[in-house]
């Protein structure tokens, strides 16, 4: 993103759609690497209590995205195909996260695996104890922040009772899902776990530390 310095109004516009892209049920698809099919009359939805980019707004950032190389665009009839081509979108998403990530200033993101729980600064997110949110957190915070853990050591680490090597990695996959929605609404952070191909990791942006 050399040379690239949009004003402050449209890298706040930017930083929505790169969000509204990864936001819950289009997670999945990002994630997964298919595309995310959007209605042209309305493309992206507001995200919780945030207000939306009106359809025209948000086309000219899309397109901008694209010629990033973040995105990839596809039109089909009434319908707006976009594939988020994971490294350069990863790179864009996170270049935007530091710019609007002053709240964290001064913050330190722990967990404490003896209680389950999640803090950041005075805010606490806690994790059922024996639940596969916990044992995914608990696994990827012992490896030094930013390193990928990948499917089959997690499926190393959890007790699955037997289960098949697909339904261990679909399990792993709901509970990294649910486990961020949680953190975003409780937190305020918008992935704290990341996901690639067949590897997971906490996201290295953050200001993170785990209890000795």
């Amino acid at each position: 993103m050399e040379g690239k310095s949009p004003h402050k109004q449209l890298k706040r516009d930017i930083w929505w759609i790169l969000r509204a892209l990864t936001y819950d049920g289009y997670l999945a698809h990002a994630e997964e690497e298919n595309p995310i099919t959007l209605e042209n009359k309305v493309l992206l939805p507001a995200m919780g209590g945030e207000g939306k980019l009106d359809v025209e707004r948000q086309r000219r950032i899309l397109h901008k995205l694209e010629e990033w190389g973040a995105i990839s665009i596809a039109y089909r009839g009434t319908k707006t195909d976009i594939l988020l081509n994971v490294g350069s979108f990863d790179e864009i998403y996170l270049e935007f996260q530091k710019i609007f990530s002053d709240s964290l200033t001064g913050q330190t993101l722990t967990f404490d695996p003896k209680t389950g729980t999640i803090s950041l600064g005075k805010k606490d997110c806690k994790i059922p104890y024996k639940k596969m949110e916990y044992y995914l957190v608990e696994r990827l915070f012992k490896e030094p922040i930013g390193n990928r853990v990948s499917e089959t050591t997690l499926q190393e680490s959890i007790d699955f009772l037997g289960e098949s090597n697909d339904k261990k990695d679909r399990r792993i996959y709901d509970a990294h899902s649910r486990l961020n929605k949680k953190i975003r609404s409780r937190l305020g952070i918008e992935r704290l776990v990341r996901f690639e191909g067949t590897h997971y990791w906490i996201d290295p942006s953050l200001p993170t530390h785990t209890p000795d």
